[in-house]
């Protein structure tokens, strides 16, 4: 039997993913090891622009910017992999619900600073921006149709079906092809009123946001940073680094998924294996 699906105004649609995302237990931050240390050594968590997003369908705006989240009991191996292979080095960073919500609240008030990213990671300080700061879950789309957490919904909007996101702004930034569902993504959104450009005159491609209180929850070993199934990075490493009482564990899928990838030299010659003692082999 079908799924039945749900009719909602994109108003309530919009409020129930809105809703959902801060009813989450906690969020978990997919990224790797290096681009962790840098977030520890900068205190600023970076925002990527969306029209630069890796879905080539989304919303193309040069006002809005994201950080992904994802949610659930589970580890999602899909982005294990995106992130760990073939470098080794994902990492997770789970924060409580409450925390994060201090700190989006904190965004929202303008009490945090926003940075332009210029070249060589240069930060240039947005006093006079006044962006809208919010989070909301990801609801994915194909054939008329957006489903969330189970359930399917036909969306309209001023009695039209919302078939393409990039006809709602509103909607758009909250929403993705039904392919990436395996993500189970919370977006936190930054929106300008009109484009932020850098010394060259076009859109900033990152912006830098002041992210020390929930670094600083990870230090005091509340939430859960945990290392991917290929990560060589031992958790006594990862407390020795700055976060010595943090709550640091090793992925459920450590040692039971092996992957033999071309190292770099192999790969020139087209080896659809690593048989060599290459020091950039995978195994």
């Amino acid at each position: 039997m079908a799924n039945k699906i749900l009719k909602l105004s994109l108003d309530a649609f919009l409020k129930m993913l809105h809703s959902s995302a801060r009813r989450h237990k906690g969020l978990r931050h997919y990224t790797t090891m290096s681009a962790f240390m840098k977030m520890r050594d900068s205190g600023h968590v970076y925002f990527s622009l969306l029209q630069n997003s890796n879905d080539g369908s989304e919303y193309k705006t040069s006002r809005h910017y994201m950080l992904c989240f994802n949610y659930g009991k589970a580890e999602n191996i899909a982005l294990w992999g995106i992130y760990g292979v073939p470098r080794n080095e994902s990492i997770f960073l789970e924060f409580p619900r409450r925390d994060m919500m201090d700190w989006l609240n904190s965004a929202t008030k303008g009490e945090l600073g926003f940075y332009g990213v210029e070249d060589k990671r240069r930060l240039v300080r947005l006093k006079d921006a006044c962006p809208k700061v919010s989070i909301c879950d990801v609801a994915y789309y194909g054939n008329n149709i957006f489903t969330h957490d189970g359930k399917n919904f036909r969306v309209v909007s001023d009695g039209d079906v919302c078939c393409n996101p990039d006809q709602y702004p509103r909607l758009a930034p909250y929403a993705k092809r039904w392919a990436w569902s395996y993500e189970h993504e919370v977006r936190v959104v930054i929106e300008f009123d009109k484009p932020i450009l850098n010394s060259q005159g076009k859109p900033f491609k990152r912006i830098a946001v002041d992210f020390e209180d929930p670094l600083q929850v990870l230090r005091e070993g509340n939430g859960e940073i945990r290392l991917g199934p290929w990560c060589k990075q031992s958790a006594k490493t990862v407390r020795k680094k700055g976060f010595s009482n943090a709550n640091v564990k090793q992925s459920e899928f450590t040692d039971m998924i092996r992957f033999r990838t071309p190292c770099s030299e192999c790969d020139k010659v087209k080896r659809r294996s690593c048989t060599c003692k290459h020091k950039n082999f995978v195994n």
